[in-house]
């Protein structure tokens, strides 16, 4: 229940947390936008909302990639229009050639951001160079916000300290009642449902982790989300042998050294894979 508990705290904060940053990005953005004199001051606190993404490597990979995109995007809305005319067949052009290329270069989330841009011109009917470099600014203002916000991003270290601590408890539980019922010769209890509990909390603290992970623009640290990887591995693992031993018949003299072999295990184990705090 705890488990159960924490992640859905976790779930309802980050929800408050990214909203609340979705709120600051485009307002700030739209602010600069009107601050500078630019039209269509609106587009930039979507493209703002549109640029905050999970993780700050993420968030640049993908800013940088959307500001190209729109760059090339409004050089080739610009050709088109020109030459075409400003009619929904340039549009309807533009979007095939500008949809094609993104998938081939691998990002797709730019196609929204540049039809926004494109409509602009569509819209104005005309092109200047104060026009086309209104719509660059709009688009640099909108991917620059959205990553200074993700320079702020939620503690998950803390929570993931938390998250081995519980891990390490009931896996250890675990393995301490499969020693002893090994020793008393007793059968094994089915708490099947709490290692399913433990395996959803872990697959939960391996996307936390992988965020963590993400937002570490420099340096190394430990590396939870192979840690928490291992347990869950080890919880797969755990399940089988509990399977398994329901079933099979061992002696005496072999269910001692079972226990007594799980017992060195854990002081081993629990000693190797502890983060320092």
């Amino acid at each position: 229940m705890k488990l159960k508990h924490d992640i859905r705290s976790k779930a309802i904060l980050n929800a408050v947390y990214n909203t609340i940053k979705n709120v600051i990005g485009a307002v700030a953005a739209i602010l600069i936008a009107q601050l500078l004199g630019l039209s269509f001051p609106l587009s930039a606190g979507i493209i703002a909302i549109l640029s905050l993404l999970d993780s700050r490597k993420e968030t640049m990979r993908v800013g940088i990639k959307r500001i190209v995109a729109g760059c090339v995007s409004l050089i080739i809305a610009s050709i088109l229009f020109e030459v075409i005319g400003y009619n929904l067949v340039a549009l309807a052009v533009f979007i095939l050639l500008v949809s094609f290329l993104s998938y081939v270069a691998n990002s797709a989330f730019s196609i929204a951001s540049s039809l926004v841009l494109a409509g602009h011109l569509y819209q104005t009917a005309h092109i200047t160079t104060g026009i086309f470099f209104n719509e660059v600014f709009i688009l640099l203002i909108g991917v620059v916000m959205g990553f200074l916000l993700t320079l702020h991003m939620p503690d998950d270290e803390k929570y993931l300290k938390d998250g081995i601590e519980y891990v390490q408890g009931q896996y250890k539980n675990h393995l301490i009642a499969l020693a002893q019922n090994l020793k008393n010769h007793c059968m094994l209890e089915n708490d099947t449902d709490s290692l399913f509990e433990i395996e959803k909390g872990l697959k939960k603290y391996i996307m936390v982790s992988e965020r963590y992970k993400n937002n570490l623009l420099f340096g190394e640290n430990f590396d939870y989300h192979k840690y928490f990887d291992m347990r869950l591995e080890q919880v797969y693992r755990l399940m089988h042998m509990k399977e398994k031993m329901e079933i099979l018949f061992v002696s005496h003299h072999e269910a001692d050294k079972l226990s007594e072999f799980t017992e060195n295990y854990i002081k081993i184990d629990f000693c190797a894979h502890t983060p320092c705090r």
